[in-house]
């Protein structure tokens, strides 16, 4: 018995003292594999070295390791896991700096702008010291990060404070300038009055610092969004002024203008072709708004959903003298949003669980791609919306990378057949299954809110509807006629220059004409 408590004890020591020596063994194999760009085989190494030594210097070493592994396998969320694993711990932890900057990376990559930036946000002030020692091209992406969370939240003082640390040689200044022309223009605060010519000089920041013709689609797209915002800003100082005032028909020139400029089928051209209807209209200018409006109600913007145009096409007869057009539109606006709105409120009163509501929306989207109407969906307009929706698909993003990952650790014969693999499927499963109350609640309260614009406008409807009656019936006791004229076929629209070509709508939209079309309209008013 003496002899094997011997034997016993002197196993132990023996493994004692050989642990360390085999855990750094296995940590140099993870970085060797990392430094032969075998970043599967040094996934797995880290991972093992961190399931089986608790030495502090390896277990930091092995985090960083696992994350740096993950990035360069494109795997984003499982390198996001240990990268904030590596945050959390602050700056004492060796890594910490290379953690934040892979945090950043990630949340641009993926266009991430609530888990990553809340993630940061917590580890600001308690780490600050350290933070400011950050390269300053680095720390200047931080504050972006910083900003546009504060933004999202609200914090209007504390995302001033970010976005303006953000310096015209950072990659993220044009981002940070058009988050400032929002703010500048009054966006999440209700209690703020716009400063236009702010607004204007930030728009103008991102315009200058992006060419035109820049190859890279995100920066391409931040460019027309200012240019979608100087134009609006424009309009709106346009709209303050009077009838006739000289300022008033220059700014509202410039905005059709700016307008006009976004770049066909761009993620922006449908929300200025819209904004661009309303602009001639206060311009008087009826049968370009009248024109921009029916490329919106085109088949190619199926995706798209502006039922106010409905409205503002009456408006235009309205200003023109036309009633029976008003009566026609406010009758076919009841008609077609008086069902969806129905439909909507009947499935929002069901009180579904949030975690059910994303499913819900991906069945009506294929329903309503398979032309099919199933009781108990989103209906189409509305579910296109929500899928349109900018922040959506945002989540929606996150989601999809969730579940692409979570794939690649299930088939892939060298992950998958590995602990770290396994443990990484689990991992994506279950962040996906938490993720869907968060996409849920936000499809959810887009519902809702499509919904509740939905009635406005129909109720809008009947407002216009009350007014044409009320002319109607002063037109009829100076015995005019309401019914409506003969109309015969009017001369054809202004037509520019020799670039343009003329030819009569035939019932036919075609792509090429898209952002093009143009009526003439006559007023009926009397004298």
């Amino acid at each position: 018995m003496k002899t094997l408590q011997n034997i016993c004890l002197m196993t132990i020591a023996l493994v004692a003292l050989s642990s360390p020596r085999v855990y750094s063994q296995t940590a140099d194999d993870a970085i060797r594999a990392f430094q032969k760009e075998d970043y599967k085989q040094a996934a797995i190494a880290f991972y093992n070295v961190l399931e089986t030594t608790q030495n502090p210097s390896l277990v930091s070493e092995a985090q960083y390791g696992l994350a740096a592994s993950f990035d360069k396998l494109n795997l984003n969320m499982a390198a996001l896991k240990y990268y904030e694993d590596i945050a959390v711990v602050g700056s004492d932890h060796p890594y910490f700096d290379k953690a934040v900057e892979g945090l950043i990376g990630i949340a641009e990559r993926v266009k991430d702008d609530f888990k990553i930036p809340a993630v940061i946000d917590a580890l600001y002030d308690p780490n600050l010291s350290a933070l400011e020692k950050l390269n300053s091209a680095l720390l200047q992406r931080l504050h972006f990060v910083i900003g546009q969370h504060a933004l999202n939240r609200g914090k209007i003082a504390d995302a001033l404070t970010f976005l303006n640390t953000v310096q015209d040689n950072n990659p993220r200044y044009p981002h940070a300038q058009y988050l400032l022309g929002l703010i500048s223009l009054g966006v999440a605060q209700s209690d703020t009055a716009p400063n236009y010519v702010q607004a204007q000089k930030h728009f103008e920041s991102v315009r200058n610092a992006i060419n035109i013709r820049d190859d890279n689609k995100d920066r391409q797209d931040v460019r027309d969004l200012a240019t979608l915002g100087l134009a609006r800003s424009l309009y709106e100082q346009a709209y303050l002024l009077e009838d006739g005032d000289p300022k008033r028909d220059a700014w509202l020139g410039e905005s059709i203008h700016l307008y006009k400029s976004i770049p066909r089928f761009s993620p922006a051209w449908s929300d200025s072709i819209f904004e661009r209807a309303w602009a001639h209209t206060v311009a008087n200018e009826y049968g370009n708004a009248l024109g921009a409006i029916q490329s919106l109600e085109s088949p190619y913007f199926t995706d798209s959903f502006y039922p106010e145009v409905r409205n503002l096409r009456a408006i235009i007869y309205y200003y023109n003298c036309q009633w029976d057009r008003v009566n026609t539109v406010i009758e076919q606006t009841k008609a077609e949003l008086g069902p969806v709105v129905e439909q909507s409120e009947a499935l929002l009163a069901q009180s579904l669980p949030y975690r059910e509501w994303h499913g819900i929306l991906e069945k009506s989207l294929m329903a309503a791609k398979k032309g099919q109407r199933v009781k108990g969906l989103i209906p189409d307009a509305i579910a296109y919306q929500i899928r349109a929706d900018h922040k959506f698909q945002k989540m929606q993003r996150f989601l999809t990378e969730l579940t692409r990952e979570g794939e690649i650790f299930r088939k892939d014969p060298k992950l998958s057949s590995s602990r770290m693999g396994q443990e990484m499927f689990r991992f994506a499963a279950d962040t996906k299954l938490a993720f869907l109350d968060v996409i849920g609640k936000y499809t959810y309260s887009r519902l809702k809110g499509l919904t509740g614009e939905l009635s406005d406008i129909t109720t809008r409807a009947a407002l216009i509807s009350l007014e044409t009656k009320t002319a109607e019936t002063e037109w009829l006791e100076q015995g005019r006629n309401i019914d409506g004229q003969i109309r015969k076929r009017l001369p054809r629209p202004f037509v520019p220059d020799e670039t343009f070509q003329f030819w009569w709508f035939k019932g036919e939209h075609w792509i090429d004409e898209l952002g093009y079309y143009a009526y003439t309209i006559k007023t009926e008013c009397y004298e």
